[in-house]
């Protein structure tokens, strides 16, 4: 279980006389992610982003990073695993995406920020939320090809503006550190996209179970 925390590279451990000694080696803090895309119909994006995966030795991740080029991306979110009670969780995120293109005449931008909690009941029964506002904006009168100000208006401008929302149960009666090959999953997600301006709301509902049966010991 230590060692699947994910921020140790070496977890050895040495019983002496009923006691045991545990012998460890923290990973790297921080590790780079490049970014790079590629669209025939537009070109190259690229970028950088950095994750700290201890944040204040405390399994706190923050991540962040950003693309230029034909897409420009900026992000940034924080993670902490264990804030209060049986593993209750914070989670938030910023970010920023826009795009241009020159085939189908459009200027496309998301931006938004979302926050989040979860916590267990038990060892199997896991709950979350998250809460957050996005903001769609599609104009069309960047294009260089058609000037769409002049033939539709000033305003050709579509504007989205949604409260979004996630609640989460799960229930997984595996034992994931020793055998997860037995057992059940079960995860019930419902998103809620309420619109803050004209445009419609919708809604979402996800369902997954998966039965696990071991079948033969050979590796």
């Amino acid at each position: 279980r230590i060692y699947n925390l994910g921020i140790f590279s070496t977890v050895e451990i040495y019983p002496v006389d009923s006691t045991y000694t545990v012998f460890l080696i923290e990973t790297f803090q921080f590790t780079p992610l490049p970014l790079i895309e590629y669209s025939e119909a537009k070109g190259f994006s690229y970028g950088a982003g950095i994750a700290y995966l201890n944040f204040r030795g405390l399994n706190e991740k923050l991540i962040s990073g950003g693309m230029v080029g034909e897409e420009k991306v900026y992000f940034i979110s924080f993670y902490n695993p264990w804030v209060f009670g049986n593993h209750g969780s914070i989670e938030s995120e910023v970010y920023q995406y826009s795009t241009e293109s020159s085939n189908y005449n459009f200027h496309y931008q998301i931006n938004g920020f979302e926050f989040g909690t979860g916590f267990y009941i038990g060892k199997e029964h896991r709950y979350s939320g998250e809460i957050g506002f996005k903001n769609y904006n599609i104009d069309s009168t960047k294009s260089s090809v058609i000037n769409y100000k002049q033939l539709l208006g000033d305003d050709y401008e579509s504007k989205y503006q949604y409260l979004i929302g996630k609640l989460k149960y799960r229930f997984d009666s595996r034992d994931i550190y020793i055998d997860p090959t037995k057992g059940e999953y079960l995860s019930i997600i419902f998103e809620p996209r309420i619109s803050l301006n004209n445009s419609p709301s919708y809604y979402s509902l996800f369902f997954t179970y998966n039965k696990y049966i071991h079948l033969s010991n050979i590796i």
